[in-house]
């Protein structure tokens, strides 16, 4: 996740599997679209994004 451009920071919290991703920019659906495929190619489940 960090590895992508659009990536600005991420934290993992181990214990509940929860990780919150900051964006260098505006996130909008495209990105979700990217982070939601990433999240997937590593075996995880996207479930979307909370407003900030």
């Amino acid at each position: 996740m960090g590895a992508l451009e659009e990536v600005a920071a991420v934290e993992v919290e181990v214990g509940t599997g929860l990780v919150t991703v900051t964006t260098a920019a505006e996130p909008d659906e495209s990105l979700d679209a990217l982070i939601g495929k990433t999240v997937d190619e590593a075996g995880y489940d996207f479930a979307g994004r909370v407003a900030a």
